[in-house]
């Protein structure tokens, strides 16, 4: 399975505090996905209520 995922960001706790990083753009290939989520907690900019989603099966 492959991933494109736009708008992306990475999140650390560390210390009981959290960091978050604007990554972007990125690409995840094959079985490098362990877990997936979305984050409740951020509005989608698309007004629509839906997710910009596109996944590849890479079999």
């Amino acid at each position: 399975m492959n991933l494109q995922l736009d708008k992306t960001s990475e999140v650390i706790y560390e210390d009981g505090e959290k960091k978050e990083e604007i990554i972007g753009e990125i690409f995840i290939r094959c079985n490098n996905v362990l877990f997936i989520r979305e984050d409740k907690d951020v509005q989608n900019g698309s007004g629509s209520g839906e997710a910009d989603i596109k996944m590849e099966d890479g079999n």
